[in-house]
């Protein structure tokens, strides 16, 4: 099942996030070829040692996520959306032992008005 912010976010999910954020906080980034590929292709995130600059020490938090995956009521995936400069957004989208399935970076004043609300779940 696929949720968004901006569509609907079950209230029986919130403590399953904040224990996903916190549980993916103990862990090292670990980089999926998908995310390589996404670097290569993009770039504006520059190289891989440029991103992982980046998003070494940082602290996943429950205010940034934006999106999130689950099967059978475990979360397999969330999309965080943390600021990198005063124009950019990046946006990580990790799974649950803490690899980063793909990045990508969106305009800071992006407010996703081409969201398909047709492939969320509503309440």
């Amino acid at each position: 099942m696929r949720f968004h912010k901006q569509i609907y976010f079950p209230e029986s999910d919130k403590q399953s996030l904040v224990d996903f954020t916190k549980k993916v906080n103990t862990k090292h980034w670990r980089v999926l070829a998908h995310s390589l590929e996404r670097v290569r292709e993009d770039l504006t995130l520059g190289s891989l040692e440029k991103l992982m600059i980046f998003i070494k020490p940082l602290k996943l938090e429950n205010k940034n996520i934006f999106e999130y995956y689950s099967t059978n009521g475990e979360i397999d995936k969330i999309c965080y959306r943390i600021n990198y400069s005063q124009y950019q957004d990046i946006i990580l989208v990790v799974g649950r032992y803490k690899e980063l399935i793909t990045v990508y970076f969106n305009e800071t004043n992006d407010e996703h008005i081409t969201l398909r609300k047709e492939l969320y779940v509503t309440c």
